[in-house]
């Protein structure tokens, strides 16, 4: 059966790649000398004593990219890494499977070709089979018993089409793995219920055991094309034909599935398998950091979910993972929208952000080196800005800050000498033409103008003290208008004295007493403290607003290629009710002697049929306009397309090929989408328009 294009409009060009090779002078000496392992006896017994499973000892010595037999076990070379983050089962998967771009088998007939790891990090492609070779050299190098499976899958998972499996972000405990700070984790399942969808088919993937040096809850399955990690029980695998390590193979001459060892199988080595031929494994830092080779970024689509990766400081604001989730399976109506960023990259220790179109919301969480210490912040469309703070790493003791734009300020504090528990800021907002006032009291408003405080009141905690009770202030307002200021004092009965009041006019022409001119600091120290932090939020605030500014045109860019925009929920209503933003009539009725009159029968008639005829035009060419771009994109994926199956191609194109071809495909399929979605508005549209002339009273002469 010959293989088809995976879910990201990739085939198999390993035949091509191996073809180019082939007069490589810089082939290592052991890549090309016989296999040493005689295992041939053992194929000839074996396909004797079982001629049903004769086609199962094809697999003990595949030709490597030279077309040299080798034993299998040998093109498998342990190595542990020295990124610590590849030490981990789950994470050098998902690694693995983003790093090396997947394509499908060339058949499964055609005889199987093992590519060693080295080969296939230098290609960075590779099939189920180069992509379980490599992974299970880097899982056996870090401790764990990995061993690679040969068996059947049905299509959705030799394809990789991950568009039923569910995306889903969990909680996490950012304690247990400094890497990823963030609270969350992006979690891709994939329920199996597509098993029987298809057409069966050989695949490869890694069945891991818990071993002495790594511990296990469980034996799992990995896929190697999406790192998505199976239990036995609930696996998409159909059947195990064979399995092997660096030590050993085994063949499965029973016919039963993998349990949790190879017990009941066959072994084909007496005892362990000679050392790897295969030259040291590695990854260049550098290829690290950019993890998603060749352009440093990559893609999934998942039911209705898109995610993003990034490598080290590729993203501009320093995203690593972006979140897109949709309200519809073809991805056009966005609802949310998480990014997650490097803990390195940032000086503002961002780390984590949700925002969510439709209410225009905002989350962000920093890490502890914010200069601020802002531990967390929301924005709403209310224009509310409410940010909790790192009490202890500030001089202020500041916690949290509520601010209704242009409105009011409400912060509390910890912890201060002073006893300030609570300050709240009222504001009178100014026109927005108004220039910048030169009172101290004026605060900017976030693009609205500006705003003057007009009242500041300050809540001061009760002293530990019972004796200094009735001496300490339990609230302090600067009535900044009326240039007032009322003080307040705690007493034993919780409940507050007759309050003081000093005008600031008395206390400036009079020769007050020190308590009264320390109100006065107090007053000036509380307005540039308040300005200060605004200053601090301000300047975050924007710098948040600019990164919006560069996804406002909602584009989704895949691959560095623009494609068509995404519509939030409330720019597809105003598509579908655009007509009521004019008299659709007027252009019409203009054309007539006499518009003003009463219309006759036949004018209404004309009016009418010229109305649905324009509207009718106009939907026409918009869908032509679809279409002709659909067909011109059509045609740029098949001449991409036999480019990539083209032997005369240079290996350094292929992989620019290869992304080119998965985001043509992509476009395609959105613009598929956009066809259809017009082709089905076009019928409300025109149904719509035919009712409202049915009941405009202009038009009443059609009655």
């Amino acid at each position: 059966m010959t293989s088809k294009c995976t879910s990201e409009g990739l085939a198999s060009t390993k035949s091509t790649r191996i073809q180019q090779l082939q007069n490589d002078p810089t082939q290592p000496e052991s890549y090309t000398k016989k296999c040493g392992v005689k295992v041939d006896e053992f194929s000839s017994n074996f396909s004797k004593e079982q001629p049903d499973l004769k086609n199962r000892v094809a697999y003990l010595k595949p030709p490597n990219e030279y077309n040299v037999k080798k034993f299998a076990c040998t093109t498998i070379q342990p190595t542990l890494l020295p990124q610590k983050e590849l030490y981990d089962l789950r994470q050098c998967a998902e690694f693995i499977s983003r790093f090396i771009k997947y394509e499908p088998l060339e058949s499964d007939s055609a005889e199987p070709v093992i590519v060693t790891p080295t080969q296939t990090l230098k290609w960075g492609v590779g099939d189920a089979f180069d992509i379980s070779v490599l992974l299970a050299s880097f899982l056996i190098g870090a401790g764990y018993d990995a061993n690679v499976v040969i068996g059947s899958a049905p299509s959705y998972i030799r394809l990789k089409d991950m568009s039923e499996m569910t995306c889903s972000l969990t909680n996490r405990d950012t304690n247990t793995d400094p890497f990823k700070p963030w609270s969350v984790d992006v979690d891709i399942k994939d329920n199996c219920s597509r098993m029987n969808e298809g057409l069966t088919g050989l695949h490869y993937w890694l069945f891991v055991r818990p071993s002495s040096k790594r511990e296990m809850d469980m034996p799992c399955f990995v896929e190697p094309s999406t790192g998505i990690i199976y239990p036995l029980d609930k696996s998409p695998y159909t059947e195990t034909w064979c399995a092997f390590n660096e030590r050993n193979f085994w063949i499965n001459n029973t016919n039963k599935f993998i349990t949790s060892d190879f017990s009941s199988w066959l072994r084909v080595l007496p005892s362990d398998a000679p050392f790897s031929y295969v030259s040291r494994l590695e990854i260049p830092s550098t290829q690290f950091a950019l993890r998603y080779p060749p352009l440093g970024r990559t893609y999934l689509l998942v039911d209705k979910t898109k995610i993003e990766y990034f490598g080290d400081s590729v993203d501009s604001q320093g995203v690593a993972t972006r979140i897109s989730q949709f309200d519809d399976k073809e991805r056009t109506v966005v609802v949310q929208i998480t990014e997650l960023f490097s803990p390195n990259t940032r000086s503002d220790g961002l780390i984590e952000r949700i925002r969510r179109p439709q209410d225009m919301s905002c989350y962000e969480k920093y890490s502890v080196k914010n200069p601020h210490s802002i531990q967390e912040r929301f924005e709403t469309a209310s224009s509310h800005d409410i940010k909790f703070f790192q009490p202890n790493n500030r001089p202020d003791g500041l916690f949290q800050r509520v601010e209704i734009i242009g409105l009011s300020i409400d912060e509390k504090f910890h912890d201060r000498s002073d006893s300030l528990v609570r300050r709240m800021v009222t504001l009178n907002r100014l026109p927005r033409d108004t220039k910048r006032p030169k009172q101290t009291e004026a605060i900017t408003c976030d693009g609205l103008g500006f705003a003057e405080m007009s009242r500041i009141d300050c809540q001061y905690d009760a002293p530990t003290d019972k004796s200094l009770l009735e001496k300490c202030p339990a609230s302090i307002s600067f009535e900044l208008k009326e240039k007032r200021i009322v003080v307040c004092y705690h007493c034993h009965h919780e409940a507050l004295k007759t309050r003081d009041v000093y005008m600031k006019e008395d206390i400036l022409e009079s020769e007050s007493d020190l308590k009264e001119r320390e109100l006065l600091k107090l007053e000036s120290s509380s307005i540039l403290s308040l300005k200060k932090i605004h200053d601090e939020v301000t300047e975050m605030r924007d710098a948040a607003h600019q990164y919006d500014l560069q996804l406002s045109d909602n584009t989704m860019k895949i691959g560095g290629i623009d494609t068509v925009p995404i519509k939030t929920v409330e720019e597809k209503d105003i598509v579908l009710g655009s007509e009521k933003t004019y008299d659709y009539l007027s252009p019409f009725l203009a054309q007539l002697d006499n518009p003003n009159n009463p219309l006759t029968k036949e004018e209404a008639i004309q009016v009418r049929e010229a109305c649905l005829k324009n509207l009718k035009e106009r939907l026409m060419d918009r869908a032509s306009i679809i279409s002709s771009r659909l067909n011109d994109a059509r045609g740029l994926l098949v001449q991409k397309q036999e480019a990539l199956n083209n032997d005369q191609t240079a290996p350094e194109d292929l992989r620019a090929l290869e992304l080119a071809v998965t985001d043509d495909t992509f476009r395609i399929k959105v613009m598929e989408k956009r066809l259809s979605e017009h082709e089905e508005m076009a019928i409300e549209r025109y149904k719509a328009l035919e009712m409202k002339l049915n009941e405009d009273d202009r038009l009443i002469s059609l009655r």
